[in-house]
């Protein structure tokens, strides 16, 4: 299930020790600037999906781009 989030919620959120943050940008986008502590998985990767499917499924994902 996912929802989308308005910018505030997004912001209070993030500050959740139980949230994982996902930038799913290209390595050199993020590079330019991200969000502290976000994992990157590029979404341009061929290696997507499985990095996607080895997330631990128990946790709750914010993702961004």
């Amino acid at each position: 299930m996912y929802q989308n989030l308005k910018v505030q919620d997004f912001e209070q959120g993030i500050n959740q020790a139980d949230i994982v943050i996902l930038d799913v940008r290209t390595p050199s986008e993020y590079q330019e600037g991200h969000i502290k502590g976000a994992k990157l998985i590029n979404i341009s990767a061929s290696t997507f999906e499985s990095q996607i499917d080895e997330l631990d499924k128990s946790k709750k994902y914010y993702v961004y781009c």
